[in-house]
C-alpha cells in the first residue's frame, strides 16, 4: 500500500513486490485481499493487471497522510544524523547498514550505522550527540566505530563487513569499499 500511495500510478504485482521487498506470488495475494475490501482498484485481466488505491475509499485519504508522514519523519530523522556527522570532522565516513539499510526491520529494530573515525573517543562525542536524538525519535541508534587501523585490518570475507558493503548506505563520506580502498592508498 505505501507504494501506491507514494507513487499514486496504476502499477504491476511485480513492481508492488520490488517496491515492497516481497515475493510476486506473496504480493498478488495481498492484493487480492485489498480489492476484496475495496481499498484497490485492479485494470486488466489475470496476471497482466496493474493496481491503484481506490481513491474513493474512506480510509485511502488517511493512510496516504500517514504513509506521507512516515516517510517525512524517516527524512528528518536522516538528515538530523547526517547533520550530527557532519558537525564532526574527525568522522570520515559512515554508513546505515543492517535490518533498517536492507529494508527489513520491524518495530523495535535499532539503527545501526558503522562509523569510521580519528579515534575511539570521538565515536564517543558522536554517540553522546545522538543521544537526544534517539530519545525525541524513540528509536535505538547502534554505532559501531572502526579506526582506519581497525579498517584496514578487516578480512576481505569478515561477515560483518562483507553485509556494510553489501547493504551499507552512506550517511557521510565514500561508500564502504571506496572508503577502504582510499584507505589503503593513503596508508601505502
Amino acid at each position: 500500500m505505501r507504494a501506491l500511495a507514494s507513487d499514486r500510478v496504476p502499477q504491476s504485482a511485480p513492481q508492488l513486490a520490488a517496491a515492497a521487498g516481497l515475493t510476486p506470488q506473496g504480493t498478488r495475494g495481498v492484493l487480492d485481499v485489498l480489492g476484496r475490501q475495496r481499498l484497490v482498484k485492479a485494470h486488466g485481466s489475470g496476471r497482466i493487471q496493474l493496481y491503484e488505491l481506490n481513491a474513493a475509499h474512506p480510509l485511502t485519504s488517511s493512510l496516504a497522510a500517514l504513509f506521507h508522514d512516515e516517510q517525512a519523519r524517516w527524512d528528518a530523522l536522516m538528515s538530523s544524523i547526517r547533520e550530527v556527522l557532519e558537525r564532526h570532522g574527525a568522522v570520515s565516513a559512515a554508513w546505515l547498514y543492517g535490518s533498517v539499510a536492507r529494508g527489513e526491520d520491524a518495530p523495535g529494530s535499532d539503527l545501526d550505522i558503522a562509523l569510521v573515525v580519528r579515534s575511539q573517543a570521538v565515536a564517543d562525542q558522536v554517540r553522546e550527540a545522538l543521544m537526544p536524538l534517539e530519545d525525541a525519535q524513540q528509536i535505538r541508534i547502534s554505532l559501531t566505530a572502526l579506526t582506519a587501523k581497525d579498517l584496514a585490518a578487516l578480512p576481505d570475507h569478515d561477515p560483518w563487513w562483507v553485509n556494510v558493503v553489501r547493504e551499507g548506505r552512506v550517511l557521510k563520506g565514500a561508500a564502504p569499499d571506496q572508503a577502504r580502498r582510499r584507505l589503503a592508498r593513503a596508508a601505502a
